[in-house]
């Protein structure tokens, strides 16, 4: 005779639905995590990526090259502040011109200023020593000056023209 052995086992559903759900919910979190993870990552370099072409732009427009101008096209916040960078670079360029050509119009005004100091000098020198020189004669009494009373009205009208020369110059 033969017999029939059997196990019989009780099935609780609570459990192996808590345990598929515990499976269930482990997946789930990695991959909630390993999205999250990819989505910062690109995300951050998608931020950052404007950020580090700008910094390298301005580094260069610091050491003032020409020609060069920080293009991020973003359609954002990113490309405002880019196109600001632009603008302000554009406006120290030009300030930055003016201000050569002042300086050179500024040099260009100190030479001609010492140029007329030497000149005017020059012109008020000479009269000045030829007056000087008739009146030390005629004070010493000294050959054709011992007349001064015909000697003092040459130094007079060289006199007033060194006042003309020093009104015209003023």
């Amino acid at each position: 005779m033969s017999e029939n052995v059997g196990v019989v086992a009780e099935l609780d559903t609570s459990d192996m639905l808590m345990k598929s759900l515990s499976e269930g919910l482990v997946y789930s979190f990695l991959g909630c995590t390993i999205v999250i993870f990819a989505v910062s990552y690109f995300g951050a370099r998608m931020i950052v990526k404007p950020i580090k072409e700008m910094v390298a732009i301005t580094k260069r427009m610091a050491n003032l090259e020409a020609g060069i101008s920080c293009s991020v096209y973003t359609n954002d916040e990113f490309e405002q502040l880019s196109n600001n960078i632009n603008q302000l670079y554009e406006k120290l360029f030009f300030t930055i011109e003016q201000l050569r050509e002042q300086l050179e119009s500024a040099a260009k005004n100190e030479k001609f200023k010492i140029d007329f100091l030497y000149a005017a000098s020059h012109e008020l020198k000479t009269p000045l020593t030829a007056c000087n020189a008739m009146l030390e004669n005629m004070i010493l009494k000294i050959g054709k000056y011992k007349d001064y009373s015909k000697y003092l009205p040459e130094c007079k009208m060289m006199i007033e023209e060194l006042n003309l020369m020093v009104q015209n110059i003023l």
